[in-house]
């Protein structure tokens, strides 16, 4: 049971810094969405699943991930391609109150990805949650450890 904050940290960093990546590098939501599609394909066939259980991986890691993109496209003020922070600073908004949204965001985040983590626990095994865990982290750009703590 240890694990799982590592997981739940590694699975919200795959979704955060692909919307995120994917936004710098000027994608809108369709082309974000479509990584993402190819993210969860590589993730069931990293995790040697089949069947039922492949399915309903896919439809829980894309159901969760379209959530996560809408709170990153209404983040940015309804546009992708990262194109909300250059809109943020004409409309005057000051860093404390880009602060506080990046921190709602956080929050509504790390909720999405418990709950994630609640849905993958019914379906894999210990062993694949730890090979997700691996998955996703191979799948940071520059390999950065980010936020996950191993407890």
């Amino acid at each position: 049971m240890k694990r799982i904050p590592v997981l739940l940290s590694l699975l919200g960093l795959l979704f955060m810094t692909a919307g995120t990546s994917m936004a710098q590098r000027g994608m809108n939501p369709e082309q974000m969405k479509e990584r993402m599609t190819t993210q969860v394909e590589e993730a069931i066939v990293a995790l040697a699943l089949e069947g039922d259980r492949a399915e309903t991986v896919r439809l829980v890691l894309m159901t969760q991930g379209e959530k996560r993109l809408d709170m990153q496209t209404a983040m940015r003020g309804g546009r992708g391609g990262g194109q909300g922070r250059a809109q943020q600073g004409q409309s005057g908004q000051g860093q404390g109150d880009q602060r506080a949204g990046r921190m709602r965001m956080r929050e509504q985040m790390q909720a999405l990805d418990q709950e994630t983590m609640t849905m993958l626990k019914e379906v894999l095994t210990e062993d694949e949650l730890v090979k997700y865990a691996e998955f996703v982290a191979s799948q940071r750009p520059g390999g950065r450890r980010g936020n996950a703590q191993i407890q």
